[in-house]
């Protein structure tokens, strides 16, 4: 392979993964960046919502306030001018009144009614009957202001020779109606004027409080997390040695972190990790040194674990005797009679079939694994080849029977021969 393509291939994952790093890393201090400036943005808006609600508020508050004054000041006014007409035209309509002459009425009050200011004329006579009524069809403007005053129609009667006294004809109600007071309409439009003008300036201020605080923020918030991301940096690579395996660098843990918690707490998950790695490490040493072979199955005879000696014996690897039943390794002869409940309380002798197909006589000792958790309970076989012992059986009982220098059957051979003869 060329070399150039070997070292990217090589470099391929630890560049790869130093560019996920650093888009982590990234990633975490624009998030953290954009929260804070979208916090300080959000916050500078309430606080300036609220100063310019206030100070509609506070304009709306004054403009009723200079409103009430003008109507204060035009209201005397307005209630005098209506008593003056209404003074007035009672005094012209009083002898058309006593006539009993309505056309009278309405032409003496026609100039009274032409005035735009006068809304409305209701003249009634002393028995409460309506003599005229007049109205003017705009109606009543809404803010406009409004008098309404009510005079008697009183004309002078000589009932005593040389002496006039007055006498009330009828009633004369009068409304006038002002559109707005003037000086309250131009002081509420120069207080809006102004509060649109510091309405504008409020927002811009505000914007540029905002962005300006925003990008303080975010700067900040940069920052702490530069000074937050160097632990977090530091975790991951003691998280990936973890991963993959080494348990023999311990975590660097700073008191004064804020992830002091996180990083004890890895510290201590890297302990007893190392601890049961160095136990289950030197449980592997124990077993792959036995010379006899030792099979781990569930409690249902799967074979969970078998050491150096037994792969040896029956020239299998461990891969492949993992998964398989304890009864696979015997020879077929051998399994109808094979009781796994059985099996796992004695010491029994037994034949074991290799890859190749050849037995193997072996002392089969089983014994139960007792456990809480019922992933670790299940059974552990010793297996132990007895072809040398075996052969030496056979052996002896030859050596019992026959000479060992001219191979002629002894006299306990004859005497056995001659009994199953007999027999």
């Amino acid at each position: 392979m060329n070399p150039q393509i070997r070292g990217i291939t090589a470099s391929g994952p630890r560049s790869l993964r130093r560019a996920f790093t650093y888009v982590t890393a990234a990633s975490f201090k624009f998030k953290y960046a954009g929260a804070a400036f979208l916090v300080v943005v959000l916050a500078a808006a309430a606080v300036g919502t609220v100063l310019l609600v206030r100070h509609q508020a506070d304009t709306r508050a004054l403009s009723a306030l200079a409103e009430s004054a003008a109507r204060e000041r035009v209201d005397p006014e307005l209630q005098a001018r209506a008593r003056s007409i209404a003074t007035h035209a009672a005094d012209s309509i009083a002898g058309a009144v006593r006539a009993g002459d309505g056309g009278g009425v309405v032409r003496r009050l026609q100039p009274f009614i032409d005035d735009p200011t006068v809304a409305a004329v209701t003249v009634t006579s002393r028995s409460g009957k309506r003599i005229f009524y007049w109205q003017r069809s705009a109606g009543t403007t809404p803010g406009a202001l409004s008098a309404e005053v009510a005079v008697a129609v009183r004309t002078f009667v000589e009932r005593i020779p040389g002496a006039a006294t007055p006498e009330t004809l009828a009633s004369l109600t009068v409304v006038l109606q002002q559109a707005a007071p003037v000086p309250a309409v131009s002081l509420s439009g120069r207080l809006q004027a102004v509060s649109a003008a510091r309405s504008r300036l409020t927002w811009l201020l505000g914007f540029v409080l905002a962005a300006s605080g925003g990008v303080a923020g975010a700067a900040l918030a940069w920052r702490l997390t530069r000074q937050l991301q160097r632990p977090v940096d530091s975790l991951i690579k003691s998280a990936e040695r973890i991963g993959q395996g080494d348990y023999t660098r311990p975590v660097e843990v700073r008191r004064h972190e804020a992830l002091a918690d996180l990083q004890q707490a890895l510290e201590r998950m890297r302990g007893r990790l190392r601890q049961s790695t160095i136990n289950k490490n030197y449980l592997n040493s124990v077993l792959n040194s036995m010379t006899d072979a030792v099979f781990v199955t569930s409690p249902d005879g799967v074979i969970k674990m078998a050491n150096s000696a037994a792969c040896k014996l029956l020239s299998f690897g461990e891969e492949e005797l993992l998964g398989r039943s304890i009864l696979a390794v015997l020879d077929e002869r051998e399994r109808p009679g094979f009781d796994l409940l059985q099996a796992a309380q004695e010491t029994r002798e037994t034949v074991v079939r290799t890859r190749s197909g050849q037995t193997i006589p072996v002392s089969f000792t089983g014994s139960r694994i007792d456990s809480d958790d019922p992933q670790f309970q299940g059974n552990i076989f010793v297996a132990r080849n007895i072809t040398d012992r075996k052969r030496a059986e056979r052996r002896i009982r030859y050596l019992a029977r026959y000479d060992a220098l001219t191979k002629i059957p002894n006299r306990m051979q004859f005497h056995h021969l001659l009994q199953q003869t007999i027999a």
